[in-house]
């Protein structure tokens, strides 16, 4: 008999559509049944949750300039770009692609120590969908008193949103004693935030700038998989709304405007950036 909800149900990587190039998504759930338990698709979706949660919550903020250099008011205006490498089990194994990219611009500023920053991406593609990524923080820091070495500690909170949005053809392949051929639409939803706070501590050896940073995050958002049952001819709607803490490490160095940042959360991902910084 056919299958009474469409059997490969293609959560698709969210953010890969910011990529330069948009290779096929290979990584499926094959659900079955109308009457999956709400468990299941929560664990299935789990890692995708996390994997996004890594890619859109990395390099928010980035140490102060070295004393004589960093005026009581300025301003900074650039770009950030990184990979969040995917790992090789369930459910990425059969994915063409070997990580998440993540671009952005950047904006920030910053007064007597208290720093603000904004940073986003909008993004349409034909073939996979709409998406928007944009998020926010502000931060303040000082030096260390009586440090051996040049020390700065900040404290940061930041917030981050993605929104994703696709129409999508599902093939059914259907038997001779139930559904014959047919292709069925179906729309994906993506809404997911990641809010955290933290403290950065950094010293300085000349132009070069290296940092520590330390997270507490809580990852929330809902997914939607909205498709017509051929067989009643009804919509249906697959819904999973995930709620999370997590924790990020990370470790960094800025020179110059230029900074990589090497961070852990859920999964290892690497980000970059510049910045034109006055």
């Amino acid at each position: 008999m056919g299958r009474s909800f469409p059997g490969r149900l293609r959560p698709p990587l969210f953010c890969l559509i910011i990529a330069f190039t948009v290779p096929a998504i290979r990584a499926q759930l094959d659900l079955g049944s109308q009457d999956v338990p709400q468990s299941e698709i929560d664990g299935y979706m789990d890692p995708f949750y996390r994997l996004i949660a890594t890619g859109i919550g990395s390099g928010r903020f980035t140490p102060r300039l070295p004393a004589g250099q960093d005026p009581a008011l300025g301003w900074d205006l650039g770009f950030q770009a990184g990979l969040v490498p995917l790992p090789d089990r369930r459910p990425f194994q059969s994915t063409r692609l070997s990580a998440l990219p993540v671009f952005r611009g950047r904006a920030g500023a910053r007064f007597a120590g208290v720093g603000v920053m904004a940073r986003g991406l909008v993004w349409n593609d034909p073939r996979l969908g709409d998406l928007a990524t944009f998020g926010g923080g502000v931060s303040y820091g000082r030096a260390v008193p009586a440090a051996p070495v040049p020390v700065d500690a900040t404290l940061m909170a930041g917030w981050d949103r993605l929104v994703f949005s696709s129409t999508y053809t599902y093939k059914y392949r259907g038997s001779a004693l139930g559904l014959f051929d047919q292709d069925i639409p179906a729309d994906y939803t993506l809404d997911e935030r990641v809010l955290g706070g933290g403290l950065m501590l950094s010293t300085r050896a000349g132009a070069w700038i290296p940092y520590l940073q330390g997270w507490f995050e809580w990852t929330s958002g809902r997914f939607s998989y909205l498709y017509l049952d051929p067989r009643d001819s009804k919509n249906h709607e697959v819904v999973s709304k995930p709620g999370f803490p997590g924790a990020r490490g990370s470790a960094g160095v800025l020179w110059h405007g230029f900074h990589v940042e090497a961070d852990f959360r859920s999964y290892p991902s690497l980000e970059a950036g510049w910045s034109w910084i006055r």
